[in-house]
């Protein structure tokens, strides 16, 4: 019942996406050849090799739709809204490459102005236009559906399916035990069976066995209920999992990465947009923070560290000096190690409420306290955003020797794009274990989107000049 439900609202989309495409560019044409966008009002009728050109466009707008996940279950208002853009990002890329070869006689403007339209006319349309449509053609989205399960696995399908607004969900108290007989169970579910009467019945597996699991589908069978099977993916110890079918055969595993494809590229184009503004705007400072260095003790301003970036590949990043020049950082690998198996480090309190950095350290020199305090030490990273090694917003850049103290769960923030700043970094990361840092990191990376680069930046700054949280 959900399954075909949301099969009918997809096509729906689908529909209702292309013709806000079809209807944008109608208004455009006719704005274009009535004059109004600096052309005169004798120009010619659009010929058939303009619709052809039109429905080629309606194509490849379609497709970067469906590229971009404009069709993915369950999908918010913020999801919906940015799947849309990209696609049009995508397409837009894509005309505006191949108007300098000929293929497409349609200017810059126009194109942009289409796809903002059709942008605009789409999110109104999947508000309010496709919900009414379907109850019209009768896809009821209302039905009650029962979830059976006492897992964690239970209560996400229960949140997942509850986003989409007009589903009426139960929760089954014929909670899965873990005896072989399950009569209680089975008995009770029965009754909730008649009492309820529920368009569709889903079966989160949990603790119970399969006899008891069978005894639950032959209840639906019975009923005459419709039923659908979930696997406890908890038991996996991989949350971030997608289900698709092939052939017939339901095939479970990780959704793709959120830093590859079209949302790397949109990540590295706003990177280098922004970080050039940034460089300009801090040269001054980076100036300032160098003479000051070289004052204050010997040895080079900038530094050079290997790190852990993308996917693990290792780069160099740019940092001012802020400890004694040829320090020795064998107290720093015990102390990340100690860190990040949540050991405690030193006798002193104050010298374990800092992570990745030790209070009171000796080989930090006065001007470098300063710089660290209020995060100038990393501002030359700037070149690394540049030269997309880093990114501004992401999780903190690992030192390779961490690598040898993490744990299997701990490798996922590598598939993340290392950043200036992040999630981690303005949640008070001097009072967060590590393990709290990860699952920062591990939030950001599985919810990623353009708009949540922007509020963390924003948020930064705050944070920057209270010198807090380093």
């Amino acid at each position: 019942m959900i399954a075909s439900i949301e099969k009918d609202r997809r096509r729906a989309l689908q529909v209702s996406d292309l013709l806000c495409f079809v209807i944008s560019c109608s208004l455009v044409v006719s704005i274009h050849f009535l004059g109004v966008v600096g052309r005169v009002p004798s120009s010619p009728l659009p010929s058939p090799s303009v619709h052809l050109l039109m429905a080629g466009i309606a194509l490849l707008w379609s497709m970067s739709l469906g590229l971009a996940g404009a069709y993915e279950y369950p999908a918010g208002f913020r999801q919906e809204f940015f799947a849309l853009l990209k696609g049009g990002i995508l397409s837009s890329v894509v005309v505006l490459a191949l108007a300098p070869l000929g293929w497409v006689s349609i200017s810059k403007r126009e194109s942009l102005l289409i796809v903002s339209l059709a942008i605009v006319l789409a999110m109104i349309f999947r508000l309010c236009v496709v919900p009414t449509l379907l109850r019209i053609a009768g896809s009821r989205s209302d039905s009650r559906v029962l979830i059976v399960g006492n897992s964690t696995a239970a209560d996400y399908v229960a949140r997942q399916i509850g986003s989409r607004n007009g589903y009426k969900l139960n929760r089954s108290t014929a909670n899965l035990s873990e005896n072989t007989s399950g009569n209680g169970s089975s008995t009770a579910f029965q009754v909730e069976l008649k009492k309820l009467r529920p368009a569709e019945v889903i079966l989160v597996e949990g603790k119970g066995s399969p006899v008891e699991l069978s005894q639950l589908v032959q209840a639906c069978q019975e009923a005459r209920t419709a039923w659908q099977f979930v696997p406890d993916f908890e038991r996996l110890g991989c949350p971030n999992l997608q289900t698709l079918v092939v052939g017939g055969v339901p095939l479970i595993g990780p959704r793709r990465p959120a830093f590859s494809g079209l949302n790397l590229r949109i990540k590295q184009l706003m990177d280098l947009s922004l970080g050039m503004f940034f460089l300009v705007l801090t040269a001054p400072i980076m100036l300032v923070v160098w003479i000051l260095i070289h004052l204050d003790s010997e040895g080079p301003a900038l530094i050079v560290q290997p790190r852990l970036g993308h996917k693990g590949k290792i780069f160099n990043i740019y940092k001012f000096r802020t400890m004694y020049h040829n320090a020795d950082d064998a107290a720093h690998r015990a102390y990340i190690r100690q860190c990040i198996n949540g050991e405690s480090y030193g006798d002193d309190t104050d010298v374990r409420v800092k992570l990745f950095k030790i209070a009171k350290d000796k080989r930090v020199t006065k001007v470098g306290a300063t710089l660290r305090r209020y995060s100038l030490d990393e501002l030359p990273q700037i070149f690394n955003v540049l030269k997309l090694e880093m990114s501004l917003v992401g999780p903190r850049p690992s030192l390779a020797y961490e690598l040898e103290s993490y744990q299997d769960w701990h490798k996922e923030r590598l598939e993340a794009v290392p950043g200036l700043t992040g999630l981690w970094q303005i949640s008070g990361r001097s009072r967060l274990s590590f393990n709290d840092m990860v699952r920062l990191d591990l939030e950001y990376l599985r919810n990623w989107t353009p708009l949540e680069d922007f509020r963390l930046l924003i948020k930064t700054i705050p944070v920057v000049f209270r010198g807090t949280g380093v």
